[in-house]
């Protein structure tokens, strides 16, 4: 499926999904359908059908809550936050959603909550607010870690869009 997301095939990426999710919903097979959702979630952000990335995004949150996967749980806040600050101009909302998610982050997952929160800040032009979490996100970069290992981290991420605009990869890695 990444391979068709990166190669822009994404019509076929999304019959393959839905063939998947309706295989395991069908099945009961919980363990792979928040990541399921979650690439569905992206997909139709990506399409610009702002309502249904919600409904993937909350329903990769519940089938992420009955398998206990917190750093699933907390990727797909944070993807719900971006979500409501950018398509639906709610950054308070969005906000909440990072904030919520930072308490399910494990590992490096706090790395991206943290990035996302500081561009929603950028949003609101909350300039000093936005610079705090991003520099909360630079401190947190293990050392030895370049651009390439960071931007590696984003590509096992369920819900890495592969058409960032070139301003978040900037971002991402600290030019901010």
């Amino acid at each position: 499926v990444n391979s068709l997301i990166f190669s822009a095939d994404i019509s076929t990426a999304e019959k393959i999904l839905d063939k998947q999710k309706l295989f395991l919903e069908q099945t009961n097979n919980s363990k792979y359908l928040g990541e399921v959702y979650s690439f569905l979630g992206s997909i139709n952000r990506d399409k610009r059908k702002y309502p249904e990335a919600v409904t993937y995004f909350q329903k990769a949150n519940q089938a992420f809550g009955i398998i206990k996967y917190n750093s699933g749980y907390a990727k797909s806040l944070m993807n719900l936050g971006k979500l409501y600050a950018i398509a639906f101009n709610d950054t308070n909302k969005g906000l909440k959603f990072c904030e919520e998610a930072m308490t399910y982050a494990e590992g490096e997952d706090h790395l991206i909550i943290l990035l996302e929160t500081g561009n929603i800040y950028v949003q609101k032009k909350l300039y000093n607010r936005a610079k705090y979490f991003f520099q909360q996100d630079f401190n947190l970069v293990p050392s030895g870690r370049d651009e390439t290992s960071m931007l590696t981290l984003t590509f096992p991420f369920p819900v890495f869009n592969p058409f960032q605009v070139p301003t978040d990869l900037t971002t991402m890695h600290g030019s901010s």
